[in-house]
């Protein structure tokens, strides 16, 4: 990205907000001051580890990849939430370089299946599911976890959950496969299927979650 770029040629000191956006003016990444972009860029240059964050004047961070045995640690625990799952589902969660992620990715103590990478210890779903329901919210890490969400939504359906435009809205999932939204009007939940929900299942699910609010 461009402006990444840029804030590590202009941060060679420590620079407030307002230096910033007019030193990155100066090298052709203009950003109106009075809008939200310069909050924006900093958020995510901090995400990425390229400025501390929530800190001004803002200073680079140094310039590191992860230690050896952190990326297959972060493997292992991202797999245990996640799997099976590719290494560019890994590398779109974790935010780190593809280039680091696959040079040290720990394929050899894994186990590769027609979905993905899973660690061995981890029990596979058979065919005997019980038609389980969930309510998720928008930023339920159920669906943001993944690159390809194909095997959790059919692709048909992408647009009706909005995975395309950022979090998802809020979604039903069924044995683990998402099959409908949902949002609430008037104090009810109100359920948009484009796959098989169980009633039964669905209600008890919806009376556990107006228990909470």
């Amino acid at each position: 990205m461009r402006a990444l770029a840029a804030l590590r040629e202009v941060l060679t000191e420590p620079l407030t907000r307002t230096e910033v956006v007019a030193q990155l003016a100066e090298v052709g990444v203009a950003l109106d001051p009075t809008g939200p972009a310069p909050a924006h860029l900093l958020a995510y240059a901090a995400n990425r580890g390229v400025v501390c964050a929530s800190e001004s004047p803002y200073r680079l961070l140094p310039d590191t990849e992860p230690p050896p045995q952190g990326v297959p640690e972060l493997a292992r625990r991202y797999l245990r939430a996640y799997g099976p799952a590719t290494v560019d589902d890994l590398v779109a969660w974790s935010g780190l370089p593809a280039g680091v992620v696959r040079a040290r990715f720990p394929a050899d103590e894994l186990v590769e299946d027609g979905h993905g990478w899973r660690l061995p210890d981890v029990e596979v779903p058979g065919d005997d599911l019980d038609s389980t329901v969930r309510l998720l919210g928008p930023f339920d890490t159920f669906l943001l976890g993944y690159r390809d969400r194909d095997l959790l939504l059919d692709p048909a359906h992408a647009p009706l959950v909005g995975t395309a435009g950022g979090a998802p809205a809020p979604h039903v999932v069924v044995d683990g496969r998402v099959h409908g939204t949902r949002r609430r009007r008037d104090g009810r939940i109100v359920v948009e299927q484009f796959g098989h929900i169980p009633v039964p299942q669905l209600d008890v699910e919806v009376e556990s979650v107006r228990a909470w609010r």
